[in-house]
């Protein structure tokens, strides 16, 4: 067979009359081609003795990270029947990440491991949750509730307007020398943009008499 050795046989001298023994060797499997099975693993089957081996299928991991400058480090193929562990990608300023998931719209349960039984090529797609800061308002004289915001990276902040008898609210400003105007727009693409987070954080009020 292919895997074990045959018959012995048996020689004899015709002249001496003595035997020699033969072992007949196995022959060993000759498989053909691999085959995909369309079910996440080939396989080859012996043309001695039908005997059939298989093998996982490897596929590619495609990730949309959905944040610049980060860097991930995750496997980029899997093998079907060993599934593989996925992980956090690097870390950046203002942000945590989340999770993986299949779907673009974050739907669906988070992916933390491709599954052994999963075959074919997938993409993984980052989902990331802006930190949250908090906004001390300083209205100088006037009145402002509340005193303080608290801010999501990323996102857009409503600001209170403060109150002075006799006096127009003109902005809130990032500084106190009432030089750069803030709104909940610029206040929060300040903060998108900067890589301090404190920049834009506290708010001056400027006042007109009327």
């Amino acid at each position: 067979t292919c895997t074990e050795d045959g018959w012995e046989a048996y020689r004899q001298c015709s002249v001496c009359g003595d035997n020699n023994k033969v072992t007949i060797p196995a022959l060993q499997h000759d498989f053909g081609p691999w085959i995909d099975s369309g079910k996440g693993y080939s396989y080859r089957e012996c043309t001695r003795c039908d005997e059939i081996e298989t093998q996982g299928n490897t596929y590619n991991i495609n990730y949309v990270v959905n944040m610049e400058g980060v860097t991930n480090s995750n496997p980029t193929t899997y093998t079907y029947g060993a599934g593989v562990t996925i992980s956090d990608p690097g870390t950046i300023a203002h942000y945590t990440f989340d999770d993986w998931y299949y779907n673009a719209d974050f739907s669906g349960e988070p992916v933390t491991a491709i599954d052994a039984n999963k075959y074919g090529d997938v993409t993984l797609y980052g989902k990331w949750i802006g930190k949250t800061y908090k906004v001390t308002l300083a209205p100088k004289s006037g009145t402002v509730s509340p005193t303080s915001v608290n801010h999501v990276y990323g996102t857009i902040s409503n600001l209170p307007q403060p109150t002075r008898a006799g006096y127009d609210f003109a902005g809130w400003y990032a500084e106190s020398t009432l030089k750069t105007p803030v709104t909940a727009e610029s206040f929060a693409e300040g903060l998108r943009r900067t890589k301090h987070p404190g920049i834009g954080k506290t708010g001056q009020t400027s006042h007109t008499e009327r």
